[in-house]
This record gives structure tokens, sequence and C-alpha cells, in this order.
């Protein structure tokens, strides 16, 4: 019998999850949204953070040097209040997930946990939006 070793499993359940993860097609769009950059998104989405009460906390991984966080880490880890915690993966428009970030999110997943992807700023705001009012109807 053939064995595996843990990163082949990992690189088959890479395989098997990135036909399952969602894949944004690029089309033509309006200038407003090229100009969408994944720091652009980075920036709007820590200042929405701070304008929270209270402030919502964040663990963000750096992009203008090499980050200390394990290779394919969402950029965002997101705490709001009890029980709202959002793990975030930023993409610029026409940005597309890589291998080593879809292992991150199956071995995420495995744990119970959602690592959420976004192409905007705007895509964001509404998944916030959506897991602030879950626990405004508890």
């Amino acid at each position: 019998m053939a064995r595996m070793t843990s990163a082949q499993v990992l690189q088959h359940e890479a395989e098997f999850a990135r036909k399952r993860l969602p894949q944004r097609q690029v089309v033509p769009t309006t200038e407003a949204v090229r100009e969408e950059r994944e720091n652009v998104q980075h920036n709007k989405i820590m200042a929405w953070c701070d304008a929270q009460w209270p402030r919502w906390k964040y663990i963000h991984a750096r992009m203008d040097m090499p980050s200390t966080l394990p290779v394919g880490c969402q950029d965002f880890a997101i705490f709001g209040p009890f029980p709202i915690c959002l793990l975030v993966e930023c993409k610029a428009s026409d940005g597309k997930v890589d291998p080593d970030q879809r292992i991150w999110i199956k071995e995420m997943e495995m744990l119970g946990w959602k690592v959420h992807v976004t192409w905007s700023y705007d895509e964001f705001l509404a998944l916030a939006e959506s897991e602030k009012a879950k626990i405004q109807r508890v």
C-alpha cells in the first residue's frame, strides 16, 4: 500500500480545494474598479476597523516587507465584538488565490475556520456588516 507524506496530503487537498474555491472571473469593468488594488483595500479595512466603537482589533500581514506569518496565511485576522472573528484574504480585482494560500485555507477549514477571500473593499464591508448584524439580532 502506497503511503503519502503530510506534504503530499496537503498538496492533494489543495488541488481538491482549488476546484471548490470560487475563482473571480476577470471581466472588463470601470476604471474605478480597476484602480482598487490590494494595498488600497488593506488601508480601507484598517481604517474601517479603527472607526468602529469599540475599535475592532486586527492582525495584519504587512505588504511592504517579508512577513513573519506562515506562508499562505491570510492578510487579516479581525476581532470584533465576541464572537466575531474574521479571517480575510484580500485580492486585487484581477488577483488569484495561490497554491500556498489554498493549502492554508483548506487547513483552516479543517480546523473549523472560514477564510473569506475578498476582491474589493465593498465585499469586505458587506461581510463585516453581515457579521455585525448577526450579533445584533441575538
